[in-house]
């Protein structure tokens, strides 16, 4: 829920400084009161109205020389925010598993990114966007498929699920069982995210892939201190992504964790 203009300033600077690697994830958020408190005075704006205006904001402000938007809750006049180069290079993706989610991302984004779903909803998702797409008259192939995932692994399969219950990411679940998770429970949650030994998550990384999923991005790897964030995720770098094999992909080599 940022300012577009301002968001605008710092992806441009961020994509600099990374030598044009940033892609931007645009969602509604998990909490509305969090949303509330910081801007209170738009406490009765639709959240999906002001992604959605937020995203038409950003396409005008990188794409056009001088840009102008005039929206419900979003406005800007007539200035250049970021170079050419930046607004060439900048990619979004829209975050959400909902419907709403879906068409934005068909119309608006270059990717989609849902959250902890497994493969038939993946699947299923990405006809949802293809067809929005369609609509709009852009090219789904173009509309990249990405996944956030949680991730935590363990020798045995039950290690790795207690390593999770211990964490302060099953009490981050069940904060959302009103929202994001309803009707998920304990074990459809482990069984969908990369929750197990390396050998199966390397499993369920092929299956997303198969689903039409072309990029893992922000995982969360569980962990309750710095050094067992490290732990997990050096663990994932030396038995999970050497495992995964590369395939070619629109002219390059590369697997569902190189990126887009």
């Amino acid at each position: 829920m940022r300012d577009p203009v301002l968001l605008a300033k710092q992806v441009a600077t961020l994509d600099q400084l990374s030598g044009g690697r940033v892609t931007l994830g645009v969602a509604v958020g998990g909490y509305r009161d969090e949303f509330e408190s910081v801007v209170p005075d738009l406490r009765d704006a639709p959240r999906a109205d002001l992604v959605t205006e937020g995203l038409e904001a950003l396409r005008v402000l990188f794409d056009e020389r001088r840009s102008t938007y005039h929206g419900k809750y979003r406005r800007s006049v007539g200035r250049r925010v970021v170079s050419e180069a930046c607004s060439r290079r900048c990619r979004s993706t829209r975050g959400g598993n909902v419907h709403g989610s879906m068409r934005r991302a068909g119309r608006l984004c270059e990717g989609w990114l849902p959250a902890k779903i497994g493969p038939e909803r993946v699947r299923g998702g990405r006809r949802v966007v293809c067809e929005y797409a369609r609509q709009a008259g852009r090219d789904p192939s173009k509309i990249c498929t990405a996944l956030q995932s949680v991730a935590c692994l363990g020798k045995a399969a039950d290690e790795a699920r207690q390593r999770f219950e211990r964490s302060a990411f099953d009490l981050f679940r069940r904060s959302l069982e009103k929202t994001m998770t309803r009707g998920v429970d304990a074990d459809a949650y482990i069984e969908t995210n990369l929750i197990g030994t390396p050998d199966q998550v390397c499993r369920k990384v092929e299956a997303v892939e198969q689903a039409g999923v072309e990029h893992l991005c922000a995982i969360l790897f569980v962990a309750n201190t710095v050094y067992e964030l490290l732990d997990q995720i050096r663990a994932f770098a030396r038995e999970v992504i050497p495992a995964l094999p590369e395939r070619p992909r629109a002219g390059r080599t590369s697997s569902p964790l190189t990126p887009p």
